[in-house]
């Protein structure tokens, strides 16, 4: 599962995710949310909605933010969910993004 969110393999991560003997933890999320593959909000959403994940805070939306990838829709998937706060550690995204990615930080300010 991990290898499968690292690449972003939706159609993998869905088949893993219905098998109860694999592990799934919050750190899967984060791989998948680095994904630059175009399949990766597929397996965020997938694994967002597994309820083995504990989703809190800002943890998510760090990462999402910090891909190498200019495709806001993980960040944009992530900002949707109520369980997600980007201004988690003291607004560590939003100052993040402030300094670093303009994009980023307009799209924040619409949460």
């Amino acid at each position: 599962l991990r290898l499968a969110c690292k690449k972003g393999r939706f159609g993998s991560v869905e088949v893993l995710l219905r098998d109860a003997r694999i592990k799934v933890d919050q750190s899967m999320a984060e791989l998948a949310c680095k994904s630059n593959s175009k399949t990766a909000v597929e397996a965020v959403k997938l694994l967002l909605g597994d309820p083995r994940i504990e989703v809190k805070g800002d943890h998510l939306i760090y990462e999402a933010m910090n891909s190498s990838n200019d495709d806001l829709s993980v960040l944009n998937l992530l900002l949707s969910d109520p369980r997600t706060d980007p201004s988690g550690h003291n607004n560590r995204c939003i100052t993040s993004a402030l300094q670093y990615q303009p994009k980023v930080f307009e799209t924040l300010l619409k949460c």
